[in-house]
């Protein structure tokens, strides 16, 4: 899943939390719309919250770890470049 796409089930979870206590929580199973106990349907969100927030942080890091790899080639590339230029000379 993207990050866009995270974003948009993230917020859509924590709407359901604006909800009241008396509110009717239902749950599509298949075709059907199957009414869920308000508390159950609140687990589930936060334990999707929960996920989504870690797959955000796994993601995060995984991207800084894949920058912090791209500057060094950038270096070791502009390095040989140097190196490459002064034998020419």
């Amino acid at each position: 899943m993207s990050n866009s796409s995270l974003v948009v089930v993230l917020t859509k979870l924590k709407e359901l939390g604006l909800l009241g206590s008396d509110a009717s929580v239902f749950k599509l199973i298949g075709p059907v719309l199957v009414k869920q106990d308000k508390a159950e349907a609140d687990a589930n969100v936060k334990k999707r919250i929960e996920f989504i927030s870690a797959e955000f942080k796994r993601t995060e890091s995984r991207i800084k770890e894949l920058e912090e790899k791209q500057e060094k080639q950038r270096a070791e590339v502009i390095k040989l470049q140097q190196t490459y230029t002064q034998e020419l000379n």
